[in-house]
């Protein structure tokens, strides 16, 4: 408690007589008290009330005229805030110093008992306010702390160490168990603890008692009042205190955490039986350096090497790429943006292997890992390449013929028209035009199939607009004609515009033929559209 300094205590003297107040007031500030004066119990109590001054106690007079007398002001202030009370007063009848005492008051000092008196009822009144104040601020404390206690999840107890009873036990702790306060009360750790005899339980105890460490932590079963068992988690500690010290226990629960472990050791053991005996190929690899964390049996007889050198090597060290690329694969696959690689494994026998890698993040016992399926596909990758060669191969015989058969039509074509330009026969002249037009046509066809490489369908646009231009070009030797094509863009297979193609011969060639007699200039127009599932043709 702090020594009571006057220079620092605001005092409001209530008292009615001028001449009295001046010379309280004199004296309590030659002390160095801060005086403030109020003439009515009235006025002191607005003051506080107000809040106007600073005020620390209070040296209140009975008899306070025709207001009301000090101890209904005292009252009435007591109702505002918390305030030591000190009476001044010449009555000395027990009625009236019952009265003050009854209000809650700090003290009673007689008019004209001197100042000393007076100044050392002060410090007294002051003493004895600050400790209470300090008694209701612990007490305060000890409420909230005991609010914390009962709410907590966790199961409290508080023992003493001579007979191990309990003196606390929280509203946590009383329904896990299912006993009442008052039957807790009569019990020791023992009757909850069954795994303990007394005297095995003050064995656990003695290094808290010798001060050897601070907190004992232990994990041990306790027993409900229905006889059902529980794991607990117990955090012990111990106070010393002159007439014997205290133990405070904090418990746990662990029923959910031994569930939840339990249930995590039985999924990693169907995770080690089904990675072990899977006929699968399979490793863990630690993604933060490509080291091999484990191997399957498969992949010991895949890779060929033992499970212990499989253990001691990276993937690095079977991945043909370099560590930097094989790092931003891992990278992929643990952020999931990717789990299907295409790789080269090196085994231990040197030759390499083409593989198929399925590669997920797993966790096991907080640590992120890869788990990656192997798929051995050499035989596929093998069989596909031959089957790419082998079509290649068949493209470029292909090519070939084709090649052949347009050099043979070009031939045929020049062969035609040269006996068409020899002949003076008319008659000879226009067979052989038109035998020109239809093999022109077969040529101008195996062109745009070559150019597309495409030997299924081919663009009726670019086939029938060339076409068309060129028996134009064949008849028109003399007599200029205009060709206006309007082609719909549409693809055709090849038998259907083979077909499309000859009629387009026919027609045009009887038109070159017939439609412009006397060698006269003429237009020729043809359009192809598409109408619904028909084609439209108009020459």
């Amino acid at each position: 408690m702090s020594e009571i300094a006057p220079k620092n205590v605001s005092i409001l003297l209530v008292e009615d007589e001028i001449l009295v107040a001046m010379l309280q007031k004199k004296q309590l500030e030659n002390y160095g008290y801060s005086v403030h004066h109020a003439k009515t119990g009235e006025e002191a109590v607005q003051l506080i009330a107000q809040a106007d001054v600073p005020v620390d106690l209070i040296l209140m007079d009975i008899d306070l005229g025709s207001g009301i007398d000090g101890t209904e002001a005292a009252k009435q202030i007591l109702t505002y805030r918390e305030i030591p009370v000190l009476f001044v007063s010449n009555h000395t009848e027990r009625e009236v110093v019952d009265k003050t005492e009854s209000i809650a008051g700090y003290g009673y000092v007689v008019k004209n008992s001197g100042i000393v008196v007076l100044d050392a009822s002060i410090k007294m009144a002051l003493k004895l306010f600050e400790s209470k104040q300090e008694e209701k601020k612990a007490q305060e404390a000890r409420m909230e702390f005991l609010e914390i206690l009962e709410k907590a999840l966790d199961e409290i107890y508080i023992y003493n160490s001579r007979d191990l009873r309990f003196e606390y036990v929280n509203t946590g702790a009383q329904k896990n168990l299912g006993y009442s306060l008052e039957e807790l009360k009569s019990m020791t750790p023992v009757d909850i603890k069954p795994e303990y005899t007394e005297a095995t339980f003050r064995e656990r105890l003695q290094p808290l008692l010798q001060g050897t460490v601070e907190e004992l932590h232990f994990e041990t079963i306790h027993r409900r009042k229905d006889g059902s068992t529980y794991p607990v988690e117990v955090h012990l500690h111990y106070t010393k205190k002159p007439e014997g010290g205290t133990f405070t226990a904090f418990i746990m629960d662990l029923t959910d955490r031994k569930k939840a472990e339990e249930e995590l050791r039985e999924s990693e053991t169907l995770f080690r039986e089904v990675f072990e005996k899977h006929r699968a190929v399979k490793l863990l690899i630690d993604p933060a350096d490509g080291k091999i964390i484990d191997a399957n049996l498969a992949a010991v007889d895949f890779y060929g090497w033992t499970k212990e050198q499989l253990k001691n090597m990276y993937i690095h060290d079977i991945n043909i790429l370099n560590p930097e690329e094989i790092a931003q694969e891992m990278k992929l696959a643990v952020e999931q943006k990717r789990n299907y690689f295409q790789f080269k494994h090196r085994r231990a026998d040197g030759s390499i292997r083409d593989v198929e890698v399925y590669s997920s993040p797993i966790e096991i016992r907080g640590k992120p890992l890869l788990h990656s399926i192997i798929h051995d596909d050499t035989d596929r990758v093998r069989a596909e390449q031959a089957v790419l060669k082998e079509l290649a191969e068949k493209e470029l015989l292909l090519r070939e013929v084709h090649h052949r058969v347009k050099n043979n039509l070009s031939n045929l074509m020049a062969l035609l028209q040269f006996q068409a330009n020899s002949t003076e026969q008319k008659d000879v002249r226009s067979g052989l035009l038109e035998a020109l037009s239809r093999v022109e046509s077969m040529q101008n066809l195996y062109e745009k199939l070559l150019l597309s490489g495409n030997y299924r369908e081919l663009s009726l646009r670019d086939y029938l607009e060339d076409l068309s231009r060129s028996i134009v070009e064949t008849y028109t030797t003399c007599c200029p004609v205009q060709l206006k094509a309007e082609i719909a863009d549409l693809n055709l297979d090849t038998k259907r515009a083979i077909a499309l193609g000859i009629i387009i011969n026919e027609l045009m060639t009887n038109v070159l033929k017939y439609a412009f007699p006397g060698c006269k200039n003429g237009n020729i127009s043809i359009s192809l559209l598409k109408e619904g599932t028909h084609i439209r043709l108009i020459i």
